[in-house]
């Protein structure tokens, strides 16, 4: 037994080995070498492709604030790789739209390539074997930084070299960045500038602090130290230079002074269109124009230069006039025009598309704010981009409907109808707009029409629940109430569940099945207590079961929730008349 388990292991201890080599390999990298940031920044990327909901934009947020405040902290800061990763944190903290996801992968997917250039080919393919075998996670050791930072604070009074003690300051402020004790941090750049302001080390204490002032939201104080680096001899072409300018952008943008921030991107790429940086700069002023100033002429303007700069065509100055570009811009717009088929079929077939998504998702967003009038021209203009936009039809017809304008809310719905009849949202809306206004019947005929000649089944939740609204008020009780069934198993944490509840309850009721209606409408009083009409209809049932003090007990809940509600007060009469009698 023995002798043969040596035979074993000497057949396979060359394949041991090497799993042995392997494993310890790859453990000694992960404890040294692998850049954790690198792999953040992956997790965000594969976590943005992800993106379902506006709360998925948040969980990606905490993955690139690593990587972000490492990019800060290095000696030298990449104007493009770190812009890449302030504007992918602001996608995710400030988005509106999901579709915004897009713009996320594009940011991060350019600073993980640009994080990949550095570490290099031969690290780069070790960190991809890596992150896919063994999976390393994310570990930041806040005690070791802390540990860090107070031994080099210790240290500070035993410096004696003016050099020396001004770089421990700044590599201290670095710390309580990466600590996010930005507080600390600004006491040590503040110290490191004040020793010597003319220094290089200075120059780069007066940058941090002044990201350090944005991030805590002192955006003057920002703004007056980015701009403060531009009066200091550095070379044009400097990095930080650079990086100052469109982090003034940036600052803007944070502010809330968006037209000032889109113009200052604008200014930095006619600045220098050639800079890496530039295609950021064009697509920011792009989707600034388009999700926070609604200018969306100027965002067709910019996007169409950032397509044209993904073509590899560096666009001439965005603003400026044809003489006043330079000689080899000239040169790049001559290329471009030939290249303006090309151009002009991305700009009908991406941009305006975009644009036009963007203004109907508008248009929906403001109905529910109530801001129908302006809904109307978001809608409009959609509609003048795409005339054959069933949804912005669909959008115009429910906000003449909550602006009580009977006729045009259905004649929007008939055209929406005619232009995107298996739209779930067109036929949504078109069924909520015609049971409004009597015409059940013709909901019900939309409804199944489309529930037979799609094959894919409807998975709208508020499709199912108008259809079965339709059906109720035709009285097809069996119906309605297999649609309302259809629509809480879709969805049971849809916004229109508790009237799904009552609803199913009401058709029980009016099937004279007493017994199954209590619970729906019991279900519908669980999820929102004070829902009057709930309990008012669930007094009825009990009634109709002769179970008086239960009926009793709803209907006096459903007056405690609403005084004047009559029907419930006729039943209460009733119920002491009956008890009255039976004495």
């Amino acid at each position: 037994m023995f002798s043969s388990l040596i035979l074993f292991l000497k057949k396979i201890y060359k394949i041991l080995t090497v799993v042995i080599f392997i494993v310890a390999f790859f453990s000694a990298y992960n404890i040294f070498l692998v850049d954790r940031s690198v792999i953040n920044l992956k997790i965000a990327l594969i976590e943005a492709s992800e993106v379902k909901t506006m709360d998925d934009f948040q969980k990606i947020k905490a993955l690139i604030k690593v990587p972000l405040i490492k990019e800060i902290t290095k000696d030298t800061v990449s104007s493009k790789d770190f812009l890449s990763l302030e504007l992918a944190d602001n996608v995710a903290s400030s988005a509106n739209f999901i579709r915004q996801a897009e713009d996320l992968k594009f940011y991060l997917k350019n600073a993980v390539q640009g994080n990949e250039a550095k570490r290099g080919d031969f690290l780069t393919l070790i960190d991809r074997i890596n992150t896919k075998i063994f999976k390393p996670v994310l570990n930041i050791s806040k005690a070791g930084l802390n540990s860090k930072a107070e031994a080099l604070r210790s240290k500070l009074s035993s410096i004696k070299n003016k050099n020396q003690l001004q770089q421990a300051y700044y590599d201290l402020g670095n710390l309580y960045i990466q600590l996010v004790d930005y507080l600390k941090a600004e006491d040590a750049f503040l110290k490191a500038i004040e020793i010597d302001s003319g220094t290089e080390i200075a120059v780069k204490s007066k940058f941090n602090l002044a990201w350090v002032y944005k991030t805590m939201g002192q955006d003057e104080k920002a703004i007056k130290y980015f701009e403060g680096l531009s009066q200091i001899s550095l070379p044009k072409d400097s990095e930080l230079l650079r990086s100052s300018q469109y982090q003034i952008a940036d600052t803007l943008f944070k502010k809330g002074d968006y037209l000032k921030s889109r113009d200052k991107y604008v200014e930095l790429v006619n600045q220098d269109p050639y800079a890496s940086a530039s295609i950021f700069g064009l697509l920011e002023a792009g989707n600034i124009s388009m999700y926070q100033v609604n200018d969306f002429a100027s965002a067709a303007k910019y996007l169409e230069a950032f397509y044209e700069y993904r073509l590899g065509q560096i666009p001439a100055k965005v603003e400026q006039k044809q003489s006043e570009q330079p000689k080899s811009a000239k040169t790049y717009r001559s290329e471009i025009n030939s290249l303006k088929p090309s151009i002009n079929n991305l700009v009908k077939h991406k941009v305006i598309p975009m644009v036009a998504k963007a203004l109907r998702e508008r248009g929906f967003i403001l109905l529910k704010d109530g801001n129908y009038n302006e809904a109307i021209v978001c809608f409009n203009k959609a509609i003048g981009m795409i005339p054959r936009d069933g949804r912005s039809y669909s959008g115009l017809s429910v906000a003449y409907f909550l602006k009580g304008d009977k006729d045009a809310a259905l004649d929007n719905a008939y055209k929406s109808l005619e232009l995107a009849s298996l739209d779930e949202i067109v036929l949504t809306n078109a069924l909520f707009v015609y049971c409004r206004y009597g015409l059940a019947e013709k909901a019900v005929k939309v409804g199944e029409n489309a529930l037979i000649t799609n094959k894919k089944v409807v998975n709208l939740p508020e499709f199912h629940f108008n259809l079965s609204y339709a059906y109720i008020i035709v009285l097809n009780m069996d119906k309605a109430v297999k649609e309302l069934r259809y629509s809480i198993e879709l969805n049971p944490k849809n916004p229109l569940i508790k009237f799904a509840f009552n609803n199913l309850g009401c058709a029980y009721f009016l099937l004279k099945d007493y017994d199954k209606a209590v619970k729906p409408l019991e279900d519908a009083i669980k999820l929102d207590p004070l829902y009057a009409n709930a309990h008012f209809n669930l007094g009825v049932v009990y009634f109709s079961l002769n179970r008086l003090p239960n009926a009793t007990i709803e209907f006096e809940r459903t007056l405690e929730i609403k005084p004047d509600y009559k029907e419930a007060m006729d039943y209460l009469e009733h119920i002491r008349y009956i008890e009255a009698q039976s004495k």
